[in-house]
């Protein structure tokens, strides 16, 4: 047969062959006979965890229950409200109070650049207010040639100096 010569390519002799008689159990029969030992044992671990499962998950329900029954006993739940809307309220007061804060600082700014646009402004008014006297001052004084000699005997002087 097939087999037989399979066996002899692995170097099996016809004699080993001939002495077993064929009571050699194939391969697949010792694993079929393995998965029937361990059945047994893995069924009772399967039903031992499934125990281990149910006791905690009982346990775990008891407590929770026990947690329960304790909040209702001993938590007030006006008190709890009460601190809720506090948070609520606090939160929202905080809300406006940074949003006001942000308004500040952008109106701050704001006035910074103003500040500083109109300080800009001045330092040129004062420059041209200072053109402005130099002129109206050497205004006065061409007038006042013209009016007082004896007010103002120099300038008269190189006035006349500048006609001649």
């Amino acid at each position: 047969s097939d087999d037989s010569a399979f066996y002899w390519e692995e170097e099996a002799t016809l004699l080993s062959e001939l002495m077993d008689d064929g009571l050699q159990e194939t391969e697949d029969d010792e694993l079929d006979k393995l998965v029937e030992s361990l059945q047994v044992p893995f069924t009772e671990q399967g039903t031992h965890i499934k125990k281990q499962i149910a006791q905690t998950l009982v346990g775990t329900h008891k407590h929770v229950k026990n947690l329960y029954k304790l909040l209702d006993d001993n938590v007030d739940a006006y008190y709890g409200r009460g601190i809720h809307l506090f948070k609520m309220a606090s939160t929202g007061i905080e809300a406006t109070l940074y949003a006001e804060q942000a308004d500040l600082r952008e109106t701050y700014q704001a006035t910074q650049r103003t500040i500083e646009t109109l300080l800009e402004e001045l330092k040129e008014e004062y420059a041209f207010r200072d053109k402005l006297w130099v002129t109206l001052k050497a205004s006065i004084d061409e007038i006042g040639i013209f009016l007082s000699p004896f007010a103002y005997p120099e300038a008269f002087k190189n006035h006349l100096h500048t006609i001649q």
